[in-house]
């Protein structure tokens, strides 16, 4: 609404700017454009604004179109997509996330596949549905829609993508546990003392999941990523990651 009418004005005005100086008719001309007038329309959804917003500028202004899922996103996803490097092999994960493009093949048998990209609050991943699953699912699986998916992750070829096992409403997806928890550390602040007060801690908050930490180095050597020992394994808590994180050599903690 009143895009094309404040064009279509600019336009005339330039022209009247362009071409008056030469024209016997400045002052009528002027007149007859007067000033625009916007007209008044009904406020546009939410949801029509960030469209609008995406196609005008190409990217999101006045919010993300999964907000009204984020508490949903935040209680069942504990897969980090800006992480790739961190996804884990046939790693099994639920996913949240809005539908950026799908394109169908067909495989040697004539059967329908499809290659999906969604993208959630965090980043994008491929996601794969075989034939079964596509024929089960396909239908649901439209550009923006908002879905919610069960499946795990393949990062056998590298760059990791998403094979599909079911397609949902984000709401019809179960919470997920977290079994791994990651810490980031700085290599040369790992000394005994500290090494000994993060043992305590995982010591002290025994339960289930598996640790693995990252060693980073100043000097811009490789990071070195170790699991500890399944002795090690704590019980998830939002006290234990503040905990953590307080610890001097820890630089930030996030978990699977």
């Amino acid at each position: 609404m009143n895009l094309e009418e404040i064009t279509e004005f600019v336009a005339k005005r330039k022209a009247a700017e362009q071409y008056g100086q030469t024209s016997l008719f400045d002052i009528e001309e002027e007149e007859s454009l007067g000033n625009f007038q916007m007209e008044e329309a009904e406020d546009l959804s939410m949801s029509e604004k960030l469209q609008l917003e995406k196609q005008l500028l190409g990217f999101y202004f006045s919010g993300h179109p999964m907000d009204e899922y984020r508490e949903i996103w935040n209680r069942t996803v504990r897969v980090d997509l800006s992480r790739p490097e961190y996804l884990m092999d046939k790693q099994p994960c639920n996913l949240v996330g809005i539908v950026l493009g799908c394109r169908t093949i067909l495989t040697k048998r004539g059967e329908p596949m499809a290659f999906a990209q969604i993208e959630d609050f965090n980043g994008k991943i491929e996601l794969i549905f075989f034939p079964k699953v596509w024929q089960k699912y396909g239908h649901l699986v439209t550009v923006d829609s908002i879905l919610g998916f069960t499946g795990k992750v393949d990062t056998e070829k590298g760059e990791p993508k998403y094979l599909v096992d079911t397609v949902a409403d984000p709401s019809e997806l179960k919470q997920s546990g977290v079994s791994a928890i990651h810490i980031s550390m700085v290599k040369q602040l790992c000394t005994t003392d500290n090494l000994n007060h993060l043992r305590d801690i995982f010591l002290d908050h025994s339960g289930s999941c598996s640790i693995i930490m990252h060693l980073s180095d100043e000097t811009g050597g490789p990071e070195v990523a170790i699991k500890a020992s399944g002795q090690l394994n704590i019980a998830f808590s939002d006290d234990c990651i503040d905990i953590i994180k307080q610890t001097p050599m820890v630089t930030e903690v996030w978990y699977m």
